[in-house]
């Protein structure tokens, strides 16, 4: 495990030693910005554990939680959308991880640098619900800045293809991660609400009393 730490540490990626449960076993918040050779050997140092990967800083994940799938959710119609956002050359770059609950991480380079996100979500059904407040299940979420995932060689974590590891990870432009995180939100399922938490105050409002457009035309010419 040290030996595959200080190889991505090499690459450029900061890395942590974590117990399965996906819990840190270091202070892990110290190395967001930047982390030495001598730290990796350090916290590595005898951890037969798993191991993750700190997002953000350029490097960002799309978290897809596929044991929160229902019979209607299809997994092919997501990597479809990629697939028509991206283009064939970039989608086939992109590196895909298997998660050891059966879920994936798409991991990409990027520019923009944004916090954890969730992008798509459900509501639950009553055979899952743990309680009345139990609502939600995240299905698509991003891992940014102050996150972290877990990664190959993590007991359960794989690469979907052999052929893309951390050695060649892609960088997506700004218009291509946009597209992503567009395509994401749009397998929400949750309605968007809105709670007045106080009464409305009236305003006395004044003006003319005439539409935008009518007091535009009375204040100007038509070659204006």
């Amino acid at each position: 495990m040290i030996n595959e730490a200080i190889k991505l540490h090499q690459l450029g990626f900061k890395v942590i030693p974590t117990d399965n449960d996906k819990r840190p076993k270091c202070q892990w918040k110290a190395y967001q910005d930047s982390q030495s050779l001598e730290d990796v050997k350090s916290i590595f140092n005898g951890h037969n554990g798993s191991m993750a990967l700190l997002t953000g800083k350029g490097i960002e994940v799309i978290d897809i939680d596929t044991k929160y799938f229902l019979e209607h959710h299809d997994i092919t119609k997501l990597w479809d959308a990629f697939f028509d956002v991206l283009g064939e050359e970039t989608y086939s770059k992109l590196l895909i991880t298997q998660t050891q609950s059966g879920g994936y991480h798409c991991i990409y380079r990027t520019a923009v640098s944004e916090g954890n996100q969730k992008l798509a979500s459900r509501y639950t059904i009553d055979s899952e619900k743990k309680g009345e407040h139990d609502k939600v299940r995240v299905l698509l979420e991003t891992r940014g800045e102050n996150g972290y995932i877990l990664i190959p060689p993590s007991e359960g974590y794989t690469f979907d293809s052999p052929l893309i590891t951390f050695a060649n990870i892609p960088t997506l432009t700004d218009h291509e991660r946009n597209c992503i995180i567009a395509v994401c939100r749009e397998f929400d399922e949750i309605e968007e609400t809105y709670t007045q938490t106080k009464a409305p105050i009236a305003v006395e409002v004044l003006g003319s009393g005439k539409s935008t457009i009518e007091a535009f035309n009375e204040a100007h010419t038509p070659i204006e």
